[in-house]
């Protein structure tokens, strides 16, 4: 009896978490790390430090769209090879500037590069490859990057308390590329068309998706265009806004913990909380939007935000026994409820315009946020 063959299309998953984990855990989740290091090595202000930061954003942001078409037209190993390695070089490089203008330029050089690392890649090719299960593939791919990110994050601080900052930003940088760029050259293939296969999943209705390899032509094109004119696009943009502004207090929760009157040492175990939290949230997200559909998977997560929201109020209202409990719980919610933007907007953007647009629509919602 022949053994039945592993779908190629579960290769392309391993390479998903491999890019999440290194591009998106370690180069982009252990920025912060740096941040007094850096301050205190190179002689500047904050402020300075932190606007590298916020450049990497905004080049990440304008060049969404661009990913998202480049992705679609040409192959996808090449493009995410060169991203990789844009990304972890300018990250290597920021452990040889002498002064914070080197930054500003890595910065630039990273936040396109992580425009396909860290946004499109990995959507793009679970959409390309999984017509069955692409929810749960995707939470679990998105994971990564939490479990990246706390492990790193964790490594990077020993290295910088033993060896200097800078070691650790070649340390890093090359453990990131090491574990991505191996994937990204040879396993990741654009379409299961380059291995002679359906998406994992179309077999059951072939059918339906009989020219799913084939380019965009005029007519998908006219449908694209169309889509800008559907209130469900805007719906989305909307949406994304929202989740996206709700994401950026993640940061916050560590200062939440100590306004309140948690003790200065256990604020970073509640950081640690949001952050398990954050992981569980992508891991599930997919298999409860698989079980239950979009609506019921947004009323899940939209509730860990409303309990957050009455246990702050509520705790603001009545004497606070136990402070460190009550933000514990909080950040467990607003964990659980931070997997929406990165892990949830891919997935609600397929199901409503579907795959066939899927890269460049996705491209221009994410951009928002």
């Amino acid at each position: 009896m022949k053994s039945k063959k592993i779908h190629y299309s579960w290769w392309i998953m391993a390479s998903c978490m491999a890019i999440m984990f290194g591009c998106t855990g370690i180069l982009v989740g252990s920025q912060g790390i740096f941040f007094r290091s850096v301050v205190d090595g190179l002689k500047i202000n904050s402020s300075q430090f932190s606007l590298s930061l916020t450049i990497g954003y905004l080049s990440k942001a304008f060049s969404m769209t661009l990913a998202g078409r480049l992705l679609n037209k040409y192959d996808n190993r090449s493009l995410i090879s060169l991203a990789i390695i844009f990304h972890s070089g300018a990250f290597i490089c920021m452990g040889l500037y002498e002064t914070i203008f080197g930054f500003y330029i890595s910065a630039v050089i990273m936040g396109i590069a992580s425009s396909i690392t860290q946004i499109m890649a990995v959507p793009v090719l679970i959409n390309n490859w999984f017509e069955k299960k692409a929810g749960i593939i995707m939470g679990i791919s998105m994971s990564f990057s939490g479990i990246g990110a706390a492990i790193m994050q964790y490594t990077g601080t020993v290295i910088i308390n033993q060896y200097g900052w800078r070691i650790s930003y070649f340390a890093l940088g090359l453990i990131a590329m090491a574990i991505t760029l191996p994937f990204a050259l040879f396993v990741i293939r654009s379409n299961p068309s380059e291995k002679n296969l359906l998406p994992y999943g179309a077999e059951q209705h072939l059918n339906t998706i009989k020219d799913t390899f084939k380019p965009i032509n005029s007519d998908e094109q006219i449908m694209e265009e169309k889509t800008y004119d559907d209130s469900l696009f805007y719906i989305m943009v909307i949406f994304a806004v929202a989740v996206g502004y709700i994401s950026s207090f993640q940061v916050h929760i560590s200062n939440f913990a100590s306004s309140i009157g948690v003790d200065i040492v256990k604020t970073g175990l509640v950081a640690s909380v949001a952050s398990v939290s954050l992981i569980a949230g992508k891991f599930t997200i997919g298999f409860i939007y698989d079980r239950l559909g979009i609506r019921m998977t947004a009323l899940i997560y939209s509730l860990f935000g409303v309990v957050a929201a009455v246990i702050e109020i509520v705790s603001t209202t009545s004497v606070l026994e136990n402070p460190y409990v009550i933000s514990i719980a909080i950040a467990f919610c607003l964990g659980a409820l931070f997997a929406v933007p990165s892990t949830y907007t891919p997935i609600i953007t397929r199901a409503l315009f579907g795959s066939k647009v899927y890269s460049s629509v996705y491209s221009k919602i994410v951009m928002i946020y």
